[in-house]
């Protein structure tokens, strides 16, 4: 609304001013060209009707602006013509009436009629040029119809004029004569032409200021007032082109990323967060050289160009000292703060020419350094680039999977601890690639997290999960993951109402299972979305827990019915004592709050048995049976084709 009262004032300040200073240039065209006529009889000028005559070439042309602004259809060019070319005949006839001679003045009814009518077509033509450009020069055509306008209304009335000199005929002492009236006219133009081009002076400077203030908005970051992302594109094009021309040496990009900045914002706050970027765009600026070039490309992640960097040895130095001098302590207001960052690089020539190539490929790098626990700091390499080209066919590949339907479902029962006896069934995503074979979910589930594909398969999963579990003769529950993507969904909620109506599921019969990552980034949203869950019946589980940075936190906040430890823990507990002592404190923190536990991964008796002894309620794990196909649960929990019951 703002930004539309703004343009609109703007716009009413632009007509105003080229009224001002084509109405008066019309006008003191008119009256200098009277002034220059010689009757050869006594004459004068009525300074109210010439003051009347400005007035209504002043006010007629600003309505027609006004008019052409609103539109570019016939209609507005015929109105807005029109009534410009009338504005300027209406000004010369009130002027002309002005013009007081000793004698009688009579006007051509035709010349007047045809003065008019061509009036409204050189008006008509003026703004249709304005309006319609076909080249840039159109505006000249339009400022030349203006002037064929002026000039054709001017000599036409003239045409129409005829004095008759009457001696009788007296000229009142309160009328100007000819070099009063071209003082006159001579002030009046000067004063309004000031005020005019003053204005269009103010104007182009606005408008200059408001150009920068757009394109700093376009081009810079708001928070540290680095360069953006579009920036740095149109840098990267003009290094690569130079280094192509022999213009500059070889540079290395250097893609830096925060490591779990997320948590920090979640933890602590946007504004340590905001902080903390900050302080690290006031660390990198320390390394940009007068020739390189530093950018913030979103929002944990910058980039460096550094110029001179031919050998990898140099690009690796300047890395490590990067990486040194960031993971300093962060001397913020809520105290010292320690940040890790991943560093990836690339060289141009060396790894790429194109601009995009060499951005994408220092990504990569970084990416590489991410998951490289050994490491913060990885160069792009060709294994890379064909790990890049097999990534991207995959992701091409996992648009398609869920229209072609190559997912399936896979079911893991849980089970009692002691008596082993069944208690409810996991749903577990499945990809069966035409190629590949079978693609293992921590390969494409991350993919469909990162491209936004998530949602629509986490939405198939949880319906073909209902669609199966109603006809089971047996009403076991059926425990179904949720992306932290499809929490924020808006209608989430109401997709899960619609889900369960359709298949006629009974609530209570589902579990939603949520990580912790589902509720750090948006805490007040996800509880929202719980209770309304819970209040339909839903039972909600916290998975993988002991995984995350602040599972403890979340349980005395978030109304979860379930725990269940991450398979990490269980491993070989029996035999660990860090293990065990984890999940030992689990299962009594789970007993104090009155939540069940599951334990998962189990996959001997050794685990089995230590997990009955601490007495723990439930597992799932290999040793109660491996992921089953849809055929081999209904063995389990009886089937009846077509039954569709509540539970």
């Amino acid at each position: 609304m703002r930004t539309r009262r703004v343009r609109a004032n703007r716009l009413a300040l632009q007509i105003g001013l080229a009224s001002l200073i084509a109405g008066t240039s019309v006008w003191a065209t008119h009256f200098v060209a009277m002034l220059a006529y010689d009757p050869q009889i006594n004459h004068a000028f009525d300074l109210m009707r010439t003051a009347q005559s400005l007035l209504i070439v002043l006010t007629g042309i600003a309505l027609s602006f006004h008019i052409a602004s609103k539109g570019r259809g016939w209609i507005y060019v015929v109105a807005s013509g029109t009534l410009l070319g009338l504005s300027i005949s209406s000004m010369h006839y009130v002027g002309m009436s002005a013009y007081r001679v000793a004698g009688e003045v009579i006007h051509d009814h035709g010349f007047m009629v045809a003065s008019v009518l061509l009036s409204a077509v050189f008006g008509c033509l003026t703004i249709h040029r304005l309006l319609h450009p076909t080249t840039r020069y159109c505006w000249m055509g339009g400022a030349f119809a203006m002037v064929l306008l002026t000039i054709t209304v001017h000599f036409t009335g003239m045409a129409a004029l005829e004095i008759r000199p009457d001696p009788s005929v007296q000229i009142p002492f309160q009328w100007v004569s000819d070099t009063v009236m071209g003082v006159i006219v001579m002030t009046v133009v000067l004063f309004l032409f000031l005020i005019g081009f003053g204005g269009f002076l103010i104007e182009i400077k606005i408008a200059e200021e408001t150009r920068t203030l757009v394109r700093n908005a376009a081009l810079f970051d708001s928070l540290t007032h680095l360069p953006n992302r579009a920036n740095l594109q149109i840098c990267l094009k003009e290094f690569a082109q130079d280094v192509t021309q022999n213009l500059k040496k070889p540079f290395a990009v250097l893609t830096i990323d925060i490591d779990r900045f997320r948590l920090i914002n979640a933890r602590m706050g946007n504004a340590t967060g905001d902080a903390v970027l900050d302080e690290i765009a006031s660390r990198l600026r320390c390394f940009a050289l007068s020739e390189d070039f530093l950018a913030r490309t979103s929002s944990d992640e910058f980039v460096l160009i550094k110029t001179g960097m031919s050998a990898q040895d140099s690009v690796d130095a300047s890395a490590r000292a990067i990486g040194d001098a960031l993971t300093q302590p962060l001397e913020l207001i809520s105290g010292p703060l320690e940040v890790t960052v991943s560093i990836g690089s690339a060289r141009c020539p060396h790894d790429a020419a194109l601009p995009y190539d060499l951005l994408q490929k220092s990504q990569y790098a970084m990416k590489q350094a991410k998951a490289d626990h050994d490491g913060k700091i990885c160069h792009y390499d060709a294994v890379m680039d064909q790990k890049s080209r097999e990534h991207d066919a995959l992701v091409s590949d996992l648009r398609k999977a869920l229209v072609n339907n190559q997912f399936f479902l896979n079911f893991q029962q849980q089970n009692d601890i002691r008596s082993r006896d069944v208690t409810g069934f996991e749903v577990l995503c499945r990809w069966r690639h035409p190629v590949r074979g079978l693609v293992p979910p921590s390969v494409f589930i991350p993919i469909a997290e990162d491209y936004g594909l998530i949602k629509n398969l986490g939405i198939w999963v949880l319906r073909e999960a209902c669609n199966e579990a109603v006809q089971w003769e047996h009403p076991y529950r059926i425990a179904v993951n949720v992306a932290p993507q499809q929490l924020s969904q808006p209608d989430f909620v109401d997709l899960v109402d619609d889900i369960l109506a359709t298949s006629g599921l009974s609530p209570e019969r589902l579990e939603l299972e949520i990580t912790e990552a589902s509720i750090i980034d948006d805490q007040t949203n996800v509880l929202a979305v719980m209770h309304r869950l819970k209040k339909r019946g839903i039972s909600i589980a916290m998975d993988d827990f002991g995984t995350g940075y602040s599972s403890l936190a979340a349980l005395q906040i978030f109304p979860f019915d379930k725990i269940k430890i991450d398979s990490s823990f269980i491993r070989d507990v029996y035999c660990d004592p860090q293990k065990a002592a984890i999940v030992r404190s689990t299962l009594l923190l789970g007993a104090s709050l009155g939540i069940p536990v599951l334990a998962e991964g189990i996959e001997n008796a050794a685990e089995r048995d230590f997990l009955a002894q601490e007495r723990c309620c439930e597992a799932q794990g290999f040793f109660f049976g491996h992921p089953m196909d849809r055929n081999d649960v209904r063995a389990i929990t009886g089937y009846a084709a077509g039954l569709q019951q509540a539970g």
